[in-house]
Protein backbone atom coordinates (compact mmCIF):
# COMPACT_ATOMS: atom_id res chain seq x y z
CA UNK A 1 0.00 0.00 0.00
CA UNK A 2 2.85 2.39 0.77
CA UNK A 3 5.31 1.39 -1.95
CA UNK A 4 4.85 4.77 -3.62
CA UNK A 5 5.71 6.72 -0.48
CA UNK A 6 9.38 5.92 0.13
CA UNK A 7 10.83 7.33 -3.13
CA UNK A 8 9.18 10.70 -2.46
CA UNK A 9 11.05 11.37 0.77
CA UNK A 10 14.52 12.94 0.93
CA UNK A 11 17.48 10.58 1.35
CA UNK A 12 17.91 11.47 5.02
CA UNK A 13 14.42 10.15 5.84
CA UNK A 14 14.02 6.38 6.13
CA UNK A 15 10.55 4.95 5.54
CA UNK A 16 9.56 1.75 7.35
CA UNK A 17 6.28 -0.06 6.72
CA UNK A 18 4.99 -2.20 9.57
CA UNK A 19 4.12 -5.68 8.30
CA UNK A 20 1.73 -7.43 10.64
CA UNK A 21 1.28 -11.24 10.75
CA UNK A 22 -0.72 -12.62 7.84
CA UNK A 23 0.46 -9.98 5.37
CA UNK A 24 3.20 -9.82 2.74
CA UNK A 25 6.24 -11.84 3.74
CA UNK A 26 4.42 -12.85 6.93
CA UNK A 27 1.43 -14.28 5.09
CA UNK A 28 1.73 -17.68 6.79
CA UNK A 29 1.81 -16.23 10.32
CA UNK A 30 -1.34 -16.29 12.44
CA UNK A 31 -3.54 -13.23 12.05
CA UNK A 32 -4.12 -10.89 14.98
CA UNK A 33 -7.67 -9.98 15.93
CA UNK A 34 -7.32 -7.25 18.55
CA UNK A 35 -5.74 -3.82 18.70
CA UNK A 36 -3.87 -4.86 21.86
CA UNK A 37 -2.18 -7.74 20.01
CA UNK A 38 -1.26 -5.47 17.12
CA UNK A 39 0.11 -2.82 19.50
CA UNK A 40 2.32 -5.38 21.25
CA UNK A 41 3.71 -6.44 17.87
CA UNK A 42 4.21 -2.88 16.62
CA UNK A 43 5.80 -1.52 19.80
CA UNK A 44 8.43 -4.28 19.80
CA UNK A 45 9.45 -3.44 16.24
CA UNK A 46 9.50 0.31 16.84
CA UNK A 47 11.54 0.03 20.03
CA UNK A 48 14.28 -1.67 17.98
CA UNK A 49 14.38 1.35 15.65
CA UNK A 50 14.85 3.71 18.59
CA UNK A 51 18.07 2.16 19.87
CA UNK A 52 20.30 4.77 18.24
CA UNK A 53 18.09 7.72 19.30
CA UNK A 54 16.74 8.43 15.85
CA UNK A 55 13.65 10.62 15.57
CA UNK A 56 10.48 8.87 14.46
CA UNK A 57 7.14 10.03 13.09
CA UNK A 58 4.07 7.80 12.68
CA UNK A 59 1.74 7.62 9.71
CA UNK A 60 -1.30 5.36 9.86
CA UNK A 61 -4.21 4.97 7.44
CA UNK A 62 -7.62 3.64 8.53
CA UNK A 63 -7.08 0.88 11.13
CA UNK A 64 -3.38 1.76 10.92
CA UNK A 65 -4.18 5.23 12.28
CA UNK A 66 -5.77 3.74 15.36
CA UNK A 67 -2.84 1.35 15.71
CA UNK A 68 -0.37 4.26 15.46
CA UNK A 69 -2.24 6.14 18.20
CA UNK A 70 -2.38 3.20 20.60
CA UNK A 71 1.25 2.27 19.89
CA UNK A 72 2.31 5.81 20.83
CA UNK A 73 0.36 5.51 24.08
CA UNK A 74 2.02 2.13 24.78
CA UNK A 75 5.47 3.66 24.22
CA UNK A 76 4.59 6.40 26.70
CA UNK A 77 3.48 3.84 29.29
CA UNK A 78 6.80 2.03 28.92
CA UNK A 79 8.85 5.22 29.15
CA UNK A 80 10.15 5.12 25.56
CA UNK A 81 10.56 8.23 23.37
CA UNK A 82 7.39 9.22 21.54
CA UNK A 83 7.03 9.95 17.83
CA UNK A 84 7.80 13.57 17.10
CA UNK A 85 4.68 13.85 14.95
CA UNK A 86 1.59 11.73 14.35
CA UNK A 87 -0.10 11.64 10.94
CA UNK A 88 -3.51 9.94 11.06
CA UNK A 89 -5.52 9.17 7.94
CA UNK A 90 -9.14 8.07 7.33
CA UNK A 91 -10.13 6.89 10.80
CA UNK A 92 -12.50 8.45 13.31
CA UNK A 93 -11.17 9.72 16.63
CA UNK A 94 -10.71 6.79 19.03
CA UNK A 95 -13.17 7.95 21.70
CA UNK A 96 -16.10 8.15 19.27
CA UNK A 97 -18.61 5.27 19.47
CA UNK A 98 -18.64 2.58 16.80
CA UNK A 99 -21.67 1.81 14.68
CA UNK A 100 -24.14 -0.58 16.32
CA UNK A 101 -23.84 -3.07 13.47
CA UNK A 102 -20.83 -5.39 13.41
CA UNK A 103 -19.33 -6.61 10.15
CA UNK A 104 -16.50 -8.98 11.04
CA UNK A 105 -18.79 -11.89 12.01
CA UNK A 106 -20.94 -11.84 8.86
CA UNK A 107 -20.94 -14.92 6.55
CA UNK A 108 -18.50 -14.73 3.63
CA UNK A 109 -20.94 -13.51 0.95
CA UNK A 110 -22.62 -11.00 3.26
CA UNK A 111 -19.22 -9.73 4.36
CA UNK A 112 -18.16 -9.15 0.73
CA UNK A 113 -21.40 -7.29 0.02
CA UNK A 114 -20.81 -5.10 3.05
CA UNK A 115 -17.29 -4.31 1.80
CA UNK A 116 -18.79 -3.10 -1.46
CA UNK A 117 -21.37 -1.02 0.38
CA UNK A 118 -18.82 0.60 2.67
CA UNK A 119 -16.59 1.56 -0.25
CA UNK A 120 -13.52 0.86 1.87
CA UNK A 121 -11.86 -1.82 -0.27
CA UNK A 122 -10.10 -1.20 -3.61
CA UNK A 123 -12.10 -2.25 -6.67
CA UNK A 124 -9.25 -4.39 -7.98
CA UNK A 125 -9.64 -6.67 -4.96
CA UNK A 126 -13.44 -6.80 -5.05
CA UNK A 127 -13.38 -7.76 -8.74
CA UNK A 128 -10.93 -10.65 -8.27
CA UNK A 129 -12.45 -13.78 -6.68
CA UNK A 130 -9.09 -15.42 -5.99
CA UNK A 131 -7.76 -12.27 -4.38
CA UNK A 132 -10.94 -11.96 -2.32
CA UNK A 133 -10.53 -15.48 -0.94
CA UNK A 134 -7.07 -14.50 0.30
CA UNK A 135 -8.04 -11.07 1.58
CA UNK A 136 -11.39 -11.72 3.30
CA UNK A 137 -9.90 -13.53 6.34
CA UNK A 138 -7.41 -10.67 6.78
CA UNK A 139 -10.11 -8.01 6.42
CA UNK A 140 -12.41 -9.85 8.82
CA UNK A 141 -9.68 -9.79 11.45
CA UNK A 142 -9.10 -6.09 10.78
CA UNK A 143 -12.81 -5.38 11.25
CA UNK A 144 -12.81 -7.53 14.37
CA UNK A 145 -9.90 -5.53 15.82
CA UNK A 146 -11.64 -2.24 15.07
CA UNK A 147 -15.13 -3.28 16.17
CA UNK A 148 -13.97 -4.79 19.47
CA UNK A 149 -11.66 -1.87 20.30
CA UNK A 150 -12.48 -0.13 23.57
CA UNK A 151 -11.00 3.32 24.10
CA UNK A 152 -9.53 3.91 27.56
CA UNK A 153 -9.14 7.48 28.71
CA UNK A 154 -5.61 8.82 29.18
CA UNK A 155 -3.93 12.20 28.98
CA UNK A 156 -3.52 13.65 25.48
CA UNK A 157 -0.27 12.84 23.70
CA UNK A 158 2.39 15.58 23.80
CA UNK A 159 3.11 15.28 20.08
CA UNK A 160 1.39 17.18 17.24
CA UNK A 161 -1.35 15.34 15.36
CA UNK A 162 -2.17 15.93 11.70
CA UNK A 163 -5.19 14.17 10.20
CA UNK A 164 -6.04 13.51 6.55
CA UNK A 165 -9.44 12.55 5.16
CA UNK A 166 -11.49 12.14 2.01
CA UNK A 167 -14.54 14.38 1.61
CA UNK A 168 -16.43 11.49 -0.04
CA UNK A 169 -15.44 8.83 2.49
CA UNK A 170 -18.66 6.97 3.36
CA UNK A 171 -17.26 5.62 6.62
CA UNK A 172 -15.24 8.46 8.16
CA UNK A 173 -16.82 11.91 8.03
CA UNK A 174 -14.89 15.21 8.42
CA UNK A 175 -16.46 15.75 11.85
CA UNK A 176 -15.10 12.35 12.95
CA UNK A 177 -11.60 13.51 12.02
CA UNK A 178 -11.82 16.87 13.77
CA UNK A 179 -12.37 15.13 17.11
CA UNK A 180 -8.75 13.97 17.03
CA UNK A 181 -7.90 17.40 18.41
CA UNK A 182 -8.78 16.06 21.86
CA UNK A 183 -5.87 13.61 21.77
CA UNK A 184 -2.94 16.00 21.53
CA UNK A 185 -1.80 18.58 24.06
CA UNK A 186 -0.04 20.53 21.32
CA UNK A 187 -0.70 21.35 17.64
CA UNK A 188 -3.61 19.83 15.71
CA UNK A 189 -4.20 20.29 11.97
CA UNK A 190 -6.49 18.60 9.43
CA UNK A 191 -6.55 18.32 5.64
CA UNK A 192 -9.34 17.04 3.40
CA UNK A 193 -8.92 15.67 -0.12
CA UNK A 194 -11.40 15.11 -2.95
CA UNK A 195 -11.76 11.36 -2.68
CA UNK A 196 -13.16 8.38 -0.78
CA UNK A 197 -11.64 6.16 1.87
CA UNK A 198 -8.54 5.47 -0.25
CA UNK A 199 -7.95 9.06 -1.35
CA UNK A 200 -4.25 8.70 -0.51
CA UNK A 201 -3.63 6.71 -3.72
CA UNK A 202 -4.54 9.82 -5.72
CA UNK A 203 -2.75 12.29 -3.45
CA UNK A 204 0.43 10.49 -2.46
CA UNK A 205 2.65 13.38 -3.56
CA UNK A 206 0.57 15.98 -1.74
CA UNK A 207 0.47 13.95 1.47
CA UNK A 208 4.18 13.18 1.50
CA UNK A 209 4.97 16.84 0.77
CA UNK A 210 2.89 17.87 3.80
CA UNK A 211 4.67 15.33 5.98
CA UNK A 212 8.09 16.47 4.74
CA UNK A 213 7.29 20.15 5.29
CA UNK A 214 5.99 19.45 8.79
CA UNK A 215 8.95 17.40 9.99
CA UNK A 216 11.55 19.63 8.34
CA UNK A 217 10.08 22.81 9.82
CA UNK A 218 10.34 21.28 13.31
CA UNK A 219 14.08 20.67 13.07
Amino acid sequence: MFLGFAPLFPVNVNVYALELPGRGRRFCDNLLGTIDEMVAEASRDIQSLMKDNREIVFFGHSLGGLLAFETARELRRKGYPLPRNMFISAVRAPHLPHADETVHDLPYDAFVEKLKELDGTPEEILANDEMLELMVPILQKDFQAYETYQYKFDDPLPCPITVFGGVHDRVVKPEHLEKWDQHTSTTFTSHLFDGGHFFLHSYTREITDMIICTIMLKR
